[in-house]
């Protein structure tokens, strides 16, 4: 299957949409100075252990393994820009 990637940061906002094909598993870097403050779909990550684990923080990202399927991370963010 296909596997994808799409960010932008909106006031400040992180946003990422990831797909994952089916029958993998991914690794994915979120800035974020808290795990806490990571949210996917509008619910808290940790809300979602069957899909998410936390691997751990590194160097401020929040390092998580996905499970196959479509999902759309959100965390607030100061320390990043998409600008030029």
């Amino acid at each position: 299957g296909e596997g994808g990637i799409r960010w932008e940061i909106i006031d400040g906002q992180f946003q990422m949409d990831i797909t994952v094909p089916v029958g993998c598993t991914a690794t994915v870097y979120i800035p974020a100075e808290d795990a806490g403050e990571i949210t996917e779909n509008g619910m808290n990550i940790s809300e979602q252990p069957d899909l998410i684990s936390m691997i751990g923080m590194e160097g401020g990202y929040a390092v998580l393994s996905v499970s196959s399927g479509t999902y759309n991370f959100a965390s607030q963010t100061n320390d990043i820009s998409n600008e030029d």
